[in-house]
């Protein structure tokens, strides 16, 4: 039975060491029935701590921590930990620092407003390691989040928009084009981008008939996109 790290004995034994070999390792925990999960969590836990206070600055017990911390619910603290692990194994080049990353990103990107601090962590991850292939598809879903969070934005915004033609007295005169058609032409190009097609190519074939000339070439462009779709689908 083999059971926590493989390290190498020496000088550098503190520090797990990485070799490509087709070794797989099997970890059989405990019986589920002799021990609750929760309250093998919270020895862990006790435990860990202990190891922290020992040694402030390793990162290898900080992450352990954070780890079964955020399996016992406690996400802030895990947070908290891992930040500071991440901090220690960044100035050490510690080998768990992916491993560290990557548990601080799927905290981050659980939550909206963490979603820049997501994005930050798998720029990082690159930095330590360009050829990771979990952080470009860490960033990649979070770009996609944040897109996604961009356009509901911009959808309210649209909306806001022309509501507030109806509230506004200001001095300033407003543009009027955004009233009569700028709008209804930025809330289609939204819906395009969502995949709401059919919307889309409603307000755009309406647009047709108010908006300037100018613009009629780039709506007959995503109209003729719509139908290209839709064509597609049917195949």
């Amino acid at each position: 039975m083999i059971h926590e790290e493989v390290i190498l004995a020496g000088e550098n034994k503190k520090t797990p060491q990485y070799f490509p070999v087709y070794i797989h390792l099997y970890h059989d925990g405990y019986d589920s029935h002799q021990v609750p999960y929760q309250e093998k969590l919270l020895r862990n836990i006790r435990l860990l701590r202990k190891m922290s206070e020992q040694n402030p600055s390793d990162p290898k017990w900080l992450y352990y921590l954070g780890r079964e911390l955020c399996s016992y619910g406690e996400v802030q603290q895990a947070r908290e930990v891992l930040e500071n692990a991440e901090k220690h194994a960044l100035l050490t080049r510690h080998g768990r620092t992916l491993s560290i990353q990557s548990l601080l990103y799927s905290i981050y990107s659980q939550q909206q407003d963490t979603y820049e601090q997501a994005e930050a962590v798998c720029n990082r991850m690159l930095e330590v390691e360009p050829s990771f292939p979990d952080a470009y598809y860490y960033l990649a879903r979070i770009q996609s989040l944040r897109a996604i969070q961009l356009l509901q934005a911009a959808r309210k915004n649209v909306i806001q928009a022309e509501e507030s033609f109806e509230r506004y007295r200001g001095w300033t005169e407003a543009n009027k084009d955004i009233y009569h058609w700028k709008n209804h032409l930025l809330y289609a190009d939204i819906m395009k981008m969502c995949g709401n097609l059919a919307d889309a190519q409603t307000i755009y074939t309406e647009l047709l008939s108010v908006c300037p000339d100018q613009e009629k070439n780039d709506i007959h462009k995503s109209l003729a996109f719509i139908q290209s779709q839709k064509q597609q689908l049917q195949k």
